[in-house]
């Protein structure tokens, strides 16, 4: 074929653009290797740095470190210990530069240092004290304005993320808190690593990556030659296609030619020269299209230009040949050719197709045709008849709209009722957009947040209900939004919860706050109802104090009928009647349920109140878990259930109060037994989660029923199969396991299916917020 170009990847351009786009390639995976293996390098310092302080910090007393009071203290056997080991470990880790702490003074952004593990002397004798000789004494003051990140540590642990220097040299830096047995954080250990050798490694880095680039080039100058030795071959390959293709042109069963830029035909495959009765083809080839009569009064050669414009074109038409003079009805299709990455036509290639017999089929199809028409005329009948009746239901429909324009006033008064009760409601009421704006409120929300609804429209939500706890920890309420928005459920909080909202104008009041989704009128966002509970919260306290006090009164009465039952059952039994023996009993044994719900009320007053004393110590939950089912073999072998353990085997221990842990698994494992079949099965599963561990409890138990999940952890309450079950159950087991695992900083959830069994969890932070 004449005029077929070479492709790209055979020409002289395309080595030299494929070295210089490996080239490119290896550099910019070279830079970004850099990249990583320098940020993963710097994280890994800081890292470090922060792990040694957190170990640090967990071995000095807060209390002690308190009281070290004044410079001159460096005598004292106190200051004497945590300097001893802040040397110890440096000895095990020589990076590390210096170990001190600090806490914060009456001056803001001011610290003060307390301990430092630097010697004010002269260690090497040179005569010259050096900057890791010098000792930062006891009260000496830090401006945290050159770190702010200091600062901070004295809330949360942080560390510094970057290399800074001053006069004792360059070091990362991280900081951990040393807290009381509150929480609260007394003072920070700082642990400054040096950074001379992140330096040095970044240089090795660049050797490295420099080396690894000389190889690479040499590599890619071998298989450069390799690849222009294949070219050759691969050359005489597309050649060969190119030749299979020229094949296919001459042996195609429609009409191929190819037109160029003046019209000029220069290819004409061999069907052409059937088509155009012409004895060979270069009697054509040469002549120019667009001047032949034969093409003008077909009126092909307007055609011939469009698609040498540029515009493809299909058309049918019938033409009489040039040579022969022979009719035919002919198929054209005409697609420009384009020189590569322009939009400049090179040729118009040209496929032809004789439909002579298809047109013929055609006029026969019209012959049948009208034969139809009669039965057209039929079917217009029963058209009419279907138009009649479309007719009649436009009536109809004018009818319904008629309806709907009555029933539109009847919701327009609907919706005046509507805004009314809102208006009225003393609950405040704020609808927000997925941008989580306000797009309305009512009075009574305005009232409560002290400030016009007017003023809230269009404003973020978070401005005006702020979150936060009796500790000012801050909780955001877009959070929870974002939560019942993606999740499709409903946020509650409640009493229990003990969140109070701070308004614009910095009051305070205990909140309780439905949050659900809304969707309506191309609206997507979510309605929050809430309330200040001030008086539900004394009113509580109230409860609590009064449960408490009538429990300790309670106490004393109990301890008598214990103390006079058991004298009856041991001294007298003997000479009682079965029924006296059968009373005597009830009496011992309701005196014994009777002083179990008054010391749960009392362990419940006391987790409410805060009042309860923790000894915190380093716990192994599996040591835990295997205590609490030897107390219930008991009840295990009675019931013949099946206990099956699924734990972790890297499971980190936690710190907390281990009588506290165990009666929250107590009570659950004991909850499972009683309302598990006999001869069911109760699966423990402990797992590893971030942050701490995750117990679950599952039975395949008599479950609860639906609609009275959401009173499980209720006071006193009972599902109501399970009454059947256990009919003496306090109704209080439930409700103190919540308020322990609340009281520890952990999370309580449960799954259950009526006849199916239940499934109760709860986690365990790997530092409890009660230390």
């Amino acid at each position: 074929m004449k005029g077929v170009q070479t492709p790209f990847i055979l020409s002289k351009f395309f080595f030299p653009v494929l070295i210089l786009a490996v080239l490119g390639i290896f550099f910019v995976f070279s830079f970004f290797i850099f990249i990583i293996l320098k940020d993963a390098h710097f994280n890994d310092v800081s890292n470090r740095a922060e792990i040694i302080a957190t170990a640090i910090s967990e071995d000095i007393d807060a209390k002690k470190h308190e009281s070290i009071q004044q410079a001159g203290d460096e005598r004292n056997e106190i200051y004497k210990s945590i300097k001893t080991l802040f040397k110890t470990v440096i000895e095990f880790n020589p990076q590390i530069n210096s170990i001190y702490t600090f806490r914060k003074t009456d001056t803001e952004g001011i610290v003060s240092f307390v301990v430092d593990s630097a010697d004010t002397y002269d260690k090497d004798g040179n005569g010259t004290i050096e900057p890791d000789e010098m000792m930062a004494s006891i009260g000496e003051t830090y401006d945290t304005a050159q770190a702010p990140r200091i600062l901070n540590a004295l809330y949360t642990p942080t560390h510094d993320d970057e290399v800074t220097s001053d006069k004792w040299g360059e070091w990362i830096s991280g900081y951990a808190p040393i807290r009381d047995a509150t929480g609260k954080t007394v003072a920070v250990v700082g642990v400054d690593i040096s950074a001379t050798h992140y330096a040095e490694y970044l240089l090795l880095m660049q050797k490295v990556i420099a080396i690894a680039g000389a190889i690479t080039l040499t590599l890619l100058a071998l298989f450069s030659f390799l690849i222009f030795a294949q070219m050759k071959r691969f050359r005489a390959y597309i050649m060969e296609k190119l030749g299979e293709i020229q094949i296919i042109f001459e042996n195609a069963p429609v009409g191929i030619y190819t037109i160029l830029p003046d019209g000029t035909i220069s290819t004409f495959n061999p069907k052409m020269v059937e088509l155009s009765g012409v004895e060979y083809s270069q009697k054509i080839i040469g002549q120019n299209a667009l001047k032949l009569d034969t093409y003008k009064k077909a009126g092909m050669d307007k055609f011939f230009k469009r698609g040498l414009a540029g515009e493809s074109f299909e058309v049918e038409t019938p033409y009489t040949s040039h040579f022969g003079h022979k009719t035919t009805h002919r198929h054209y299709i005409g697609t420009p050719l384009f020189v590569p990455n322009t939009k400049k036509v090179s040729r118009l290639l040209l496929i032809v197709q004789d439909i002579t017999k298809q047109k013929e089929l055609e006029k026969q199809n019209v012959e049948y045709s009208k034969n139809l028409e009669l039965k057209v005329k039929q079917q217009t009948k029963h058209l009419e008849h279907q138009l009649q009746m479309e007719e009649n239901s436009k009536k109809a429909m004018q009818n319904i709209l008629e309806d709907y324009k009555q029933s539109e006033g009847s919701l327009k008064k609907e919706r005046d009722r509507a805004n009314a009760i809102l208006s009225s409601m003393d609950e405040g009421v704020i609808l927000t957009n997925q941008e989580n704006n306000i797009v309305l409120i009512n009075q009574a929300g305005g009232t409560a947040l002290h400030t016009a609804p007017a003023d809230t429209i269009g404003k973020k939500i978070s401005h005006y209900i702020k979150l936060e706890d009796a500790n000012e920890k801050k909780y955001n309420v877009e959070n929870y939004i974002k939560n019942v928005i993606g999740h499709g459920d409903i946020a509650r909080i409640g009493l229990g919860d003990k969140l109070f909202c701070k308004p614009p104008n910095n009051s305070k009041f205990p909140i309780s706050l439905l949050i659900t989704p809304f969707h309506s009128d191309g609206i997507s966002g979510s309605v929050l109802v809430f309330k200040n509970i001030i008086k539900d919260k004394q009113l509580d306290e109230a409860k609590s104090s009064f449960i408490s006090v009538a429990s300790h009164q309670l106490r004393t009465p109990l301890t008598s009928i214990r103390w006079y039952a058991e004298m009856l059952r041991a001294e007298s039994m003997k000479n009682f009647t079965e029924k006296e023996r059968k009373y005597t009993e009830n009496i011992y044994n309701g005196a014994l349920r009777l002083n179990e719900i008054i010391n749960l009320l009392l362990s419940l007053s006391r987790i409410e109140s805060g009042k309860v004393q923790s000894k915190i110590e380093k716990l192994n939950c599996s040591e835990c878990l295997a205590g609490i089912l030897t107390q219930l073999s008991s009840q295990i072998t009675k019931k013949a259930v099946h206990i099956e353990k699924e734990i972790d085997d890297d499971l980190p221990a936690v710190f907390g109060d281990r009588l506290q842990i165990e009666q929250a698994l107590s009570n659950l494992l004991s909850n499972a037994i009683n309302y598990s079949h006999t001869g069911g099965t109760i699966k423990i599963i402990t797992k590893k989660e971030v942050g701490g561990i995750k117990i679950s409890i599952k039975d395949n138990g008599i479950g609860i029923p639906t609609e009275e999940k959401n009173k499980i952890f209720d006071r006193f309450f009972r599902a109501s199969n399970a009454i059947k079950i256990v009919p003496n159950g306090s109704g209080l087991g439930l409700t103190l396991v919540k308020e322990l695992v609340k009281s520890w900083g952990g999370q309580i959830e449960f799954t259950s299916e009526e006849n199916r069994g239940s499934t109760f969890s709860f986690t365990i932070p790997h530092s409890s917020r009660i230390l």
